[in-house]
């Protein structure tokens, strides 16, 4: 291996001890060569640690590096910034790889002189092992920053996720790009790092597998996680306004933010009914519409900096916790 990597493979861990030492083994048998694994430990307090040590003794290709616990985004942020490889990938430290992974994405790039490459995907349930493929996929072809962007925006057959991607790294430090602190801290960054990629290769591999574990974002929505849903949209509007490019993404943002308003609504209605209280639902219900509305509207008003989100999301008092601390207390005065 050279003294600095081509690619540098950022994995960050919290609380993944079922799960890491199959995802580094992927990495590990990678056919291309010439990588490094950045492992962050973000504040894990289970064993993940001590497993990614492991493989940081054994193979020289592999630096374990330490945090404070500050979240997905913190952690890849510290990865970027200790990377050495001319290339970024991300690689969440609950899922895993296949052998050509890096191969066929550095290929990709290396053939087309693209700055992205983009790999198709597969589910992984871990209690049965069992992978399932998403109903609709890319096609292999080399698209225009502009072209993907639509794609992108559409978010059916390509999507914002920072892993199944490989970056040329200059992406990130040329335009001062980093992940924000929020939930769906994606959103908010992919089409920033397209916009000023000149194109992305897409590839019809296979390569990476998303572990669908229990406690997803999408699964235990909250108010925090609706506000930063919608805030990523008005993040995404923003930028488009600051790069004078919005009324070409125009149309495709308009369907997006139905898909945003439909989910987020029943993500409010969930939220509400997991937490036994009716108090707020129909002015959280009203808020996250006016919220979207705000940032879809054409009388938008362009800001610096990160758009606040105008009407926010309150979070119900959980009175399910009430009832059962109430029934604990009962059974045991009962006694």
């Amino acid at each position: 291996m050279s003294t600095s990597p081509i690619i540098s493979v950022i994995v960050p861990m919290y609380n993944v001890e079922n799960y890491i030492r199959k995802c580094l083994k992927s990495l590990q048998n990678q056919k291309f060569k010439d990588f490094e694994v950045l492992m962050i430990n973000d504040g894990s307090p289970d064993k993940t640690v001590d497993i990614a040590r492991e493989f940081a003794k054994k193979d020289k290709r592999f630096r374990l590096i330490h945090r404070d616990n500050g979240g997905l985004s913190a952690a890849r942020n510290t990865g970027i910034k200790f990377s050495k490889g001319e290339y970024l990938s991300f690689v969440d430290g609950d899922d895993f790889v296949s052998p050509t992974y890096l191969l066929t994405m550095y290929n990709a790039i290396i053939s087309t002189g693209a700055d992205m490459a983009y790999c198709r995907y597969r589910f992984n349930f871990p209690k049965n092992d069992i992978n399932v493929t998403p109903p609709l996929r890319m096609r292999k072809q080399v698209a225009s920053s502009q072209k993907a962007m639509k794609m992108l925006i559409s978010d059916f057959v390509m999507h914002h996720y920072a892993w199944n991607k490989l970056y040329k790294k200059s992406l990130f430090t040329d335009n001062n790009i980093r992940y924000l602190d929020m939930y769906f801290e994606d959103i908010s960054t992919t089409p920033r790092l397209l916009y000023y990629a000149n194109k992305i290769a897409i590839t019809d591999d296979y390569s990476y597998y998303y572990v669908k574990r229990p406690g997803s974002i999408m699964a235990t929505m909250n108010a925090k996680k609706i506000n930063d849903y919608v805030g990523a949209y008005g993040i995404m509007r923003n930028f488009y306004e600051q790069k004078n490019c919005y009324p070409q993404y125009r149309t495709r943002m308009r369907e997006l933010g139905w898909r945003i308003k439909y989910i987020n609504y029943y993500s409010v209605l969930k939220m509400h009914t997991v937490s036994l209280c009716p108090r707020g639902v129909i002015e959280n219900l009203k808020n996250s519409r006016k919220t979207l509305y705000y940032f879809k509207s054409d009388n938008y008003k362009v800001c610096n900096g990160i758009p606040k989100v105008p009407y926010p999301v309150v979070q119900p008092e959980n009175n399910l916790k009430k009832i059962k601390y109430f029934l604990g207390e009962t059974l045991s005065y009962g006694k």
